[in-house]
């Protein structure tokens, strides 16, 4: 993750910057993240969903660490970075 830090300062929005972080800590391509997955089959622990909500808040984007662990997923995450919209229409 240290790789993802040094680049933050790029200024990625939300959405971008939440796939890249997930993708750097599952070791995944964050391009080809299924948004259902749950991260934690996906290799994350609490310790790493704890480091990526700091990374994010450093950033401005407030996600706090209960929700991030009570749906585990990057659709559930984005939906609360307010990236993507609550439901599908």
């Amino acid at each position: 993750m240290e790789e993802v830090e040094e680049h933050m300062s790029d200024r990625l929005d939300g959405n971008d910057l939440l796939r890249r972080l997930v993708g750097e800590a599952t070791g995944a391509d964050a391009e080809s993240l299924d948004t259902d997955a749950n991260l934690m089959a996906l290799g994350l622990d609490s310790v790493r969903v704890m480091k990526i909500s700091g990374l994010l808040r450093r950033e401005g984007i407030r996600m706090r660490f209960a929700d991030m662990m009570s749906e585990p997923t990057l659709g559930a995450w984005l939906r609360l970075t307010g990236e993507i919209p609550t439901d599908a229409s």
